[in-house]
């Protein structure tokens, strides 16, 4: 979508935004030009994914958390790893989530194609910071969830709809490491308390969104391939 005044923005002008650093007439003009806001959040989404990566730069990778819940890392190792979780309460939650699904695992079997499918149960973390840029779609601190599941990270924005008396819930998915989110794309599906479900599909940059959503508390799964992720009490409200 183009500016409605072509060179009046330049991309160095958006950044300021996003920071919190730009001159008023920026922000006055991202409220009437769709096509510069839309840039604005392309902006903020790249800025999240990094402050995402760099946040838990230092954390071990899910493989070898479970290397050290199944002790078989080398004595060394496996001493910086306990450190760590005493540290890092993340780290600590994930290897909690990895006992019960161990504790709960039943006695293997020859797995069939329900069971070749692996389900997880995202957790919400601490969104990171984001600067000045709450006035656009999807991008309010309070509006915004982040969960993992793995290696996979999840953020859920609300924003209005352009129906009244219903919500917009936009998604962006990654993996830690910068790795594809799924080969063969994959699809979203968000269930209401009565049984109703919308399903949209998730695109190769792992966005995805539902347009016309009434407030309410809904249940989310992200299928990509034989990896299903849960996200249980998504609550949408104006």
């Amino acid at each position: 979508m183009d500016c409605i005044q072509p060179g009046t923005i330049a991309p160095e002008d958006l950044l300021a935004f996003l920071d919190g650093e730009a001159p008023p007439a920026v922000g006055e003009h991202l409220r009437r030009c769709p096509g510069c806001a839309a840039r604005a959040r392309a902006y903020a989404r790249s800025q999240d994914r990094l402050r995402a990566a760099l946040r838990r730069i230092d954390c071990p990778s899910p493989l070898v958390l479970g290397e050290y819940e199944l002790r078989l890392l080398a004595p060394e190792e496996g001493r910086r790893i306990a450190a760590h979780l005493g540290d890092c309460p993340r780290c600590a939650a994930e290897i909690g989530q990895l006992r019960g699904f161990l504790a709960a695992e039943p006695a293997p079997t020859a797995p069939g194609p329900v069971e070749r499918v692996r389900r997880l149960v995202a957790t919400l973390v601490a969104a990171p910071p984001r600067g000045a840029y709450a006035g656009l779609r999807g991008a309010d601190d309070d509006d915004t969830r982040t969960y993992r599941a793995g290696d996979l990270t999840l953020s859920l924005s609300t924003g209005p709809s352009a129906r009244r008396g219903r919500l917009s819930l936009d998604g962006l998915l990654w993996r830690e490491g910068g790795g594809a989110v799924t080969a063969d794309g994959g699809s979203a599906i968000l269930s209401a308390a009565g049984g109703a479900t919308e399903t949209a599909e998730i695109d190769d940059l792992g966005n995805f969104a539902f347009d016309e959503v009434a407030p309410g508390t809904y249940g989310l799964e992200v299928a990509l391939g034989d990896e299903h992720i849960v996200v249980e009490g998504v609550v949408l409200a104006r």
